[in-house]
């Protein structure tokens, strides 16, 4: 399926992720989050879990 660390990039036109736990979405990772949590902070990205950076619950909109 491929890293979602490397899907998350402007080149792909993706600028977030939906964190899946038993096909139900508890999560959100923005390119933002990525930033602001991870890079800024000086964290290593292969150290650091979805829940420590995700926004929960996500916020859900249907038609």
């Amino acid at each position: 399926m491929g890293d979602p660390e490397n899907s998350i990039e402007p080149k792909n036109n993706i600028g977030a992720i939906i964190v899946m736990s038993d096909d139900n979405p508890v999560g959100i990772i923005a390119e933002r989050d990525i930033i602001e949590k991870i890079i800024r902070v000086g964290k290593d990205l292969d150290e650091t879990r979805a829940e420590e950076i995700m926004t929960s619950p996500p916020y859900l909109l249907s038609q």
